[in-house]
């Protein structure tokens, strides 16, 4: 079989999907880019030291020995408008390990998302503060393993005239079901190790102090924020030095780019946005939906029409195959990200769509592509912070409805500020049976009260106050 070589990444179109296994990989147009990523990825598991290789008769009767899987991804340039590199991981499947025999513990906690939203203004709130970005390459690989765990060898990396013989993992490996839990417990002895303390309720985040001086770290698997002030720099300088030598890791710069999400500060005026631009529009190449008409609200159904009865469900066996057809868990779970994250503005729309995920209908379908209509005029749009040196450093605002249409529950929504700045929002259906529109609102004070805890308790741990 001939191979094409085509390797530059910038060449590829971004619509174009990356191989989902080494078989499409081997036909691709820019194979010789995905085997270059392979060696790089090979070089630097021999560099770590994650497997040993032994005989397979070594291996112990009845031990499950897992399968290699090569993935492969696209890198995107921080515009979301090109590709920058390929990328291939070495992945375990790890589906095939046994519970209590080749794992135990499999939790891994990662910053909350309103923590990083704190950060975020705590950056703001000075000009001369500064928040960069670390990568850890191939973190996974760094953390040891406390079970034994073997594997074949990768495929198409095989080590000459030892063909069948096998690895023994001695680092976690991407796929393995205890990888993440391993990767945390590994940084947190790192961090600690350098007199960083997680926070109590969000074990992910961590800050050091010195007198005036201090450093936060919010950590999301293999990506670090580094949050610090001007005399934070020496324990910024400290821990990087440190980390740099016990693990493979690259500054990323200052924070403009992460988990979808773009970081535009002005530190002169006091400005932050964060937006979910290319995010949003590679949502609308993925469902092909680039060329649907702009919508000026996520929604327009009230009353008796955001209901799904039994007429808007597919009664013959053409609709029931047609809607089930159509990708409604993968663009729900798109829209919730972006909601979370960026977009509070397509919430309450959102929230009430998903109640009837169970009950996939096309009338469900026009109400999910109403909220793209939406974000299609809306793309650039985002959370916008301030600086605001007089904004209480806590506040609340929340609301409740005494019964909507669904079964006649009442609705709560609220919004929590931090500086002035937002960083906790929700709308949720309050289970509890409720008589009269106070005892709802009371109901949503409740839970506002206990989001008013978390927080205040996450600003001491940051703050010191």
């Amino acid at each position: 079989m001939e191979l094409l070589v085509a390797n530059d990444p910038g060449t590829k179109p971004i619509s174009t999907p990356a191989p989902c296994n080494r078989k499409e990989a081997l036909t691709s147009p820019w194979w010789q880019g995905y085997y270059e990523a392979e060696q790089a990825e090979m070089e630097s598991h021999a560099k770590n030291g994650t497997w040993k290789l032994i005989p397979r008769n070594e291996v112990p009767s009845g031990a499950t020995i897992l399968r290699d899987r090569w993935a492969y991804s696209d890198k995107l340039a921080p515009n979301g408008n090109k590709i920058e590199r390929f990328k291939a991981r070495l992945t375990a499947m790890g589906c095939f390990q046994k519970p209590g025999v080749d794992y135990g513990e499999t939790y891994a906690s990662v910053m909350s998302t309103r923590t990083f939203r704190m950060l975020l203004q705590i950056y703001n709130s000075d000009k001369s503060h500064q928040m960069l970005h670390w990568d850890v390459s191939t973190a996974f690989i760094h953390a040891p393993l406390q079970e034994r765990v073997y594997m074949r060898q990768a495929s198409g990396h095989e080590t000459k005239g030892k063909e069948t013989w096998v690895y023994q993992l001695i680092k976690a490996l991407y796929g393995t079901k205890q990888a993440a839990r391993a990767w945390q417990q590994h940084l947190a002895k790192l961090l600690i190790k350098m007199k960083c303390s997680p926070l109590l309720l969000d074990p992910a985040t961590y800050v050091r102090r010195d007198g005036d001086a201090f450093l936060m770290i919010g950590t999301h698997v293999d990506d670090l924020f580094v949050l610090f002030n001007k005399g934070g720099t020496r324990l910024k300088d400290d821990v990087w030095k440190y980390l740099n030598e016990e693990l493979t890791i690259k500054s990323m710069g200052d924070a403009v780019w992460t988990l979808q999400m773009s970081i535009n500060r002005d530190p002169d005026s006091g400005v932050l946005k964060i937006s979910q631009g290319s995010f949003t529009k590679e949502v609308l190449r993925r469902f092909n939906m680039q060329n649907v008409k702009v919508a000026s609200t996520p929604a327009v159904e009230t009353g008796d029409e955001a209901m799904i009865n039994e007429t808007d469900l597919p009664s013959t066996s053409e609709e029931k195959e047609e809607i089930g057809q159509l990708p409604f868990l993968e663009l729900i779970g798109c829209l919730w990200w972006l909601a979370q994250m960026t977009r509070p503005d397509i919430f309450v729309a959102l929230q009430q769509a998903s109640k009837w995920v169970a009950r996939p209908s096309a009338k469900l379908w026009r109400w999910l592509t109403r909220i793209v209509r939406y974000l299609s005029g809306t793309i650039n749009m985002g959370l916008v912070y301030r600086r605001n040196p007089e904004a209480p450093a806590l506040k609340a605002f929340v609301d409740a409805a005494y019964a909507d249409t669904d079964g006649c529950k009442s609705t709560a929504g609220w919004v929590y500020m931090f500086q002035g700045a937002m960083t906790a929002y929700d709308s949720i259906t309050i289970k509890r049976i409720v008589t009269s529109s106070t005892e709802a609102e009371c109901n949503a004070l409740t839970i506002v009260g206990k989001e008013n805890t978390w927080q205040r308790r996450i600003y001491q741990g940051l703050t010191g106050v």
